[in-house]
């Protein structure tokens, strides 16, 4: 009796663990995914991540109540590892192959597609909740613990390693979960198969993937597509960095040697000057000085209010550089995306140093 009490309390135990697991999965992909369509698609793309997840959960629990009451807790969670692996898998295919005026079809394609992962976490957790009705608050406890872990967990693991790297890791963890369970559990050699398998293929494919994969070129609407035009910018990406801000790359191009672009996301494309050039070229001067409008001010500025300016998102520099020209004594500028910072810092010799060497900028 005390043995057979025991184990209950065991398997209460691992219920527990393994449902805050998939709630930490569930919120942790949620967030990646965010981040891997910034990249994909238009940034307004990326608000419908909430909604499809939303729209497969509540899909997920409705049809278990429904069809699936029979299955258990582990097999759902094998089928939720292998979803996101196989789904996450699938959008990095059809975005690196498509055309790059792939249009609406495939767009549509690769937003409902993850409804397929969140269709089977909604029936895991649901499970929980209809196999032990009787432990719902304890369950609900667990269930927005690990999703609040998961929010906590998201910022430093994806300043680590870039998203789609980190993607392959919630597959990992809901196998790992799955596992668990099956310690408590007598399951199938074939479901343990399955899980293995998607622990093996999702490490490979988080230390295989490309850092690079996600092709900005296949989303029309980015900015970056006018610097890598073959046609008109005829640029290349240079480099590209991840964090939880984005994807940051640096775009040089043949039409321009003496300015690299830095784009977030592929948008928001900021100018990094070559000092020496810009300094030597009275060209490059004057489209700063004239054609730039933030300029313009420092025409009617008086001395005295040049000692010092506040530069907030200063970007590749150009800001800097305006006020520089503008005969600003002391900067101070506030840029909050460590990626492109450390970009204009390890060019330093292309930019003269902005963000490492002039003693009157402080960054």
């Amino acid at each position: 009796m005390v043995e057979k009490s025991h184990r209950l309390k065991v398997q209460t135990y691992v219920h527990l663990f393994s449902l805050a697991l998939i709630s930490f999965s569930m919120i942790l992909y949620e967030i990646i995914l965010t981040r891997i369509f910034a990249v994909l698609l238009s940034y307004h793309y990326v608000f419908a991540v909430l909604s499809l997840s939303m729209l497969g959960l509540g899909f997920g629990g409705v049809l278990l109540t429904r069809w699936f009451k029979h299955l258990s807790n582990t097999l759902f969670t094998v089928y939720t590892s292998l979803s996101v692996l196989l789904v996450t898998s699938i959008i990095f295919l059809v975005s690196q192959y498509s055309l790059a005026s792939w249009g609406g079809t495939v767009t549509w394609i690769i937003l409902f597609l993850p409804v397929v992962p969140f269709f089977f976490f909604g029936t895991t957790l649901a499970s929980y909740f209809q196999k032990a009705p009787e432990k719902s608050s304890l369950l609900y406890g667990f269930d927005i613990a690990g999703g609040a872990l998961a929010a906590l967990f998201a910022v430093p693991l994806l300043d680590s390693i870039p998203a789609i790297k980190a993607v392959y890791l919630v597959a990992i963890i809901l196998a790992l979960s799955a596992l668990i369970l099956g310690l408590v559990h007598r399951i199938k050699f074939k479901i343990v198969a399955i899980t293995l398998s998607t622990i093996l293929l999702g490490g490979i494919s988080a230390s295989f993937v490309p850092g690079n994969l996600l092709p900005i070129k296949t989303e029309l609407n980015k900015d970056i597509n006018n610097a890598l035009n073959p046609l008109s910018g005829k640029g290349k990406i240079v480099e590209s960095r991840w964090s939880s801000f984005g994807q940051t790359d640096l775009v040089e191009s043949t039409l321009f040697p003496g300015e690299k672009m830095i784009y977030i996301d592929g948008a928001a494309g900021t100018s990094m000057y070559n000092y020496r050039t810009l300094l030597d070229d009275t060209l490059i001067q004057a489209d700063i000085t004239t054609n730039f409008g933030e300029f313009f001010p420092f025409l009617f500025l008086e001395r005295p209010e040049k000692d010092n300016a506040l530069i907030i998102g200063p970007g590749g520099g150009r800001d800097i550089l305006v006020a520089l020209f503008g005969g600003v004594k002391s900067i101070t500028a506030v840029e909050v995306n460590p990626d492109l910072v450390q970009i204009v810092r390890d060019y330093e010799d292309f930019n003269g140093g902005l963000y490492s060497k002039l003693p009157n900028v402080d960054l």
